[in-house]
């Protein structure tokens, strides 16, 4: 599976069974749609790869992992339902 692409928010890479999510978003790691897109495409790539045992996240800035998130969002998913 190719983990190496089509992420906007963080960058995905594999070595073995490992893979590596580093969140990369300035200025903050915003988690808001984009994020949660991303996510969601990374977890239905996840249900079909089973050569991927461990998934480690982490940030690649220094002082914080990922922000709050963008609630602005949740006005929209309320039309939803």
């Amino acid at each position: 599976m190719i983990y190496d692409e089509g992420f906007i928010t963080f960058k995905a890479t594999q070595l073995g069974a490992i893979l590596t999510v580093t969140f990369d978003y300035p200025p903050v790691n915003v988690q808001g749609r984009i994020m949660l897109a991303d996510l969601d495409m990374l977890a239905q790539k996840l249900e079909l790869d089973r050569s991927v045992k461990v998934v480690v996240f982490q940030s690649a800035l220094e002082e914080i992992f990922v922000c709050h998130a963008d609630t602005d969002f949740l006005k929209d998913m309320s039309r939803l339902f």
